[in-house]
Parts: structure tokens; sequence; C-alpha cells
């Protein structure tokens, strides 16, 4: 139950990322390790939070799932969550100790992440949990007038903020402002053309 494949996923993530809950159960049974990591820091944790299986990242938190997992970028499961999951697995991650606060190794937080895709339900949940939002301005929609984390940085130019809240580079190294953003690319490259940076 314990032997990986060339990811690094064992069978526990492999039945996850199906959302086989009974295969689940009985691998766990067997002593699968709830806990185990992918070749690149993934637990079973972020795969179930990834394909959104309430029941599945219920059954791991029992199973003592750890919930501060991270991924060889600094990511969290809540930090996939603000992306791909329903406020209700997000609600649970929280319940069981999530940090609404936590950064990735690029300082990437978990409103921002909620906040770049447009969950702007996922955006206020956070805030409602504790969430710092002060990258993420004051608005209801993600670079919208002046004050917006992204935006204002921008326009400003104050490239370090920028960079730190796009979690990517912003700027080449002639400190230009650059369209071709590694993190969220086109939804950065919307931006820029958006405050008239092509």
């Amino acid at each position: 139950v314990q032997a990986k494949n060339h990811h690094g996923f064992i069978p526990l993530e492999n039945a996850i990322k199906h959302n086989h809950v009974e295969i689940v159960l009985f691998l766990l049974q067997k002593g699968s390790d709830v806990n185990s990591r992918s070749n690149k820091g993934w637990s079973a944790l972020h795969t179930a939070v990834h394909i959104d299986s309430y029941e599945i990242v219920l059954i791991l938190l029992d199973n003592s799932a750890n919930v501060h997992a991270r991924n060889d970028d600094g990511w969290t499961p809540l930090h996939v969550a603000a992306n791909d999951a329903s406020e209700e697995v997000i609600e649970l991650l929280i319940d069981h100790g999530s940090d609404v606060n936590s950064r990735t190794l690029d300082g990437l937080s978990v409103i921002q992440e909620a906040w770049m895709h447009g969950r702007m339900n996922i955006v206020d949940l956070l805030k409602r949990r504790g969430a710092d939002a002060d990258d993420i301005g004051d608005g209801n929609e993600p670079c919208v007038g002046e004050g917006h984390g992204l935006c204002q940085a921008l326009l400003d130019e104050d490239h370090e903020r920028a960079d730190r809240i796009a979690g990517g580079h912003c700027y080449d190294q002639d400190d230009n402002v650059v369209s071709s953003i590694p993190w969220h690319g086109n939804f950065h490259r919307r931006i820029l053309q958006e405050v008239g940076f092509d």
C-alpha cells in the first residue's frame, strides 16, 4: 500500500484522484500513510482538496491528515482549496485548524489565490474566517479601481510589492513591467493590459 509510482504517489493518492471513496477507506484500513508525499510534496489531502471531494477530505482529516502540509512550493491544502474547492471544503479545512493567513514560499496568501481567480465568494468566506485582506484592496472585483493590491502596486511602480502579490515575476532585470508572468499568467496579462501595460 506504500509503493510509489514515478510521480511519487502511493495507491491512496491515485484512489483519491479518481474519487474512489471505498478504495480510500480500504487503503487507510490496510495502513496506507495518510501523510505520504509525492515527488513535488503533494499530500493526499492536497489531492482530495484539488478534486473538491468533501467526503474524502473529511475521511483524511478523521485519519490524522496534516492540514498544514506544504508542497515543495509552500502551498497548503487551503491554498489549493482557494483555487479549486467548494466553500464547504474550505470551511472543513479551517474548522480543522488550517491557517487562513498562511503564505507560499513566494509569499502568496490564501486570500490572494482566491482573489486572483475571481472567487469573490471564497474571498468573503476567508475574510469572515479571519484572513488578512490587505493585499487585495477593499473592492468586490479583482483589479477594479484604485486600492487593489496588484493593480495599485503596478500603478505605483512598486515592483517589489507587485512581485510579492502576483507570486511571480512582474518585472525584468531592467525593471520593466513584463506581460509574461509565470504564476496565473493569463490573469496577470489581462490585469497588466487593463492598467495600460503591454
